[in-house]
């Protein structure tokens, strides 16, 4: 599974300040355990293509399967 701490870490300089200021405009309160889109605890993945999409959403599994229809 992905560490939430490598999220951040592994993008550019750049994506990291857009990738938290969205966070921030969404709600999220900045700890690297909960979503960037609800701010509840990121949970388990039903899969690798969801754990995946957190890595470069920062979403859990919940708000995936809302903004992808699942």
């Amino acid at each position: 599974m992905i560490k939430h701490s490598e999220v951040f870490k592994s993008k550019s300089p750049y994506m990291r300040d857009v990738a938290i200021a969205m966070a921030g405009i969404m709600g999220w309160d900045g700890s690297e355990d909960k979503c960037r889109m609800c701010n509840n605890k990121v949970g388990e993945f039903r899969d690798v293509m969801s754990e995946r999409e957190y890595y470069i959403s920062g979403m859990c599994q919940d708000c995936q399967d809302e903004m992808f229809g699942a």
